[in-house]
């Protein structure tokens, strides 16, 4: 696989690891999403280190290169499964759309000019 086709791969990987996330009808728990961030992440260090060999064969180097591709997917569908997760834990919870709330609180200091 020629250098231009790898990158270009690396792109498509990414891009196809949140779409695949972005199918998924409901969210794991966010130890989910870190333990596949984890794996996937390890599985880059380990092929980073098959790269440096020097007399890796051509059949190796391929294998590598579709373990680094498959690795970046799982890392794009893990990031944005978490990402996706803080941002629903952040959000205001949906019975109190459209209710009245009623806050009650102290002023402490207002700004001075």
């Amino acid at each position: 696989m020629s250098r231009a086709w790898f990158w270009n791969g690396i792109l498509v990987a990414w891009l196809a690891g949140i779409a695949l996330q972005l199918q998924q009808p409901a969210l794991w728990a966010g130890g989910h999403y870190a333990y596949l961030g984890f794996a996937a992440l390890f599985i880059l260090i380990a092929a980073q280190a098959g790269f440096l060999r020097k007399n890796a064969k051509n059949t190796l180097k391929i294998c590598l290169q579709l373990a680094v591709l498959m690795a970046l997917a799982a890392l794009a569908f893990a990031s944005t499964g978490w990402r996706a997760g803080q941002k629903m834990q952040a959000d205001l919870a949906p019975a109190l759309y459209r209710q009245d709330v009623q806050i009650t609180g102290e002023i402490s200091d207002l700004p001075q000019r």
